[in-house]
């Protein structure tokens, strides 16, 4: 088992946008702000930790949260596509023991939907 969360975020590269993008975010739930180094903005929501053994548990977690607003949250991608970059991303945080990268069809049927990548930190 790892310890392991997954994250969904925006990065907002334009600050007329930051009031938008946050309210439909809210939709998922319990979001984080903040300012990066770089001027822009990051929008994110995250599960919490969980010891697992393979990634389809989260996977089903982030769609579960995901799906219900994923027409409000494509819109907005796709809309502004140049001014904000979205992504699903497992954060491992733990090294105690490998872990199984399945990833299911359902968390594939969605970031496709949205247009977007998904990554893998500190794997």
């Amino acid at each position: 088992m790892a310890k392991i969360y997954v994250e969904f975020g925006l990065e907002v590269f334009d600050k007329t946008l930051i009031k938008y993008c946050y309210d439909t975010m809210k939709l998922l739930g319990n979001i984080k702000i903040q300012e990066t180094r770089r001027n822009t903005t990051i929008i994110d929501y995250s599960t919490s930790p969980k010891d697992i053994i393979d990634l389809e548990i989260l996977s089903d977690e982030i769609c579960s949260k995901i799906e219900p607003v994923k027409s409000e949250l494509k819109h907005l991608i796709a809309e502004f596509s140049d001014k904000v970059y979205s992504d699903i991303c497992f954060v491992k945080v733990s090294d105690e023991k490998d872990l199984s990268i399945k990833i299911n069809k359902r968390l594939i049927s969605l970031v496709n939907a949205l247009n977007i990548e998904i990554q893998f930190d500190g794997f």
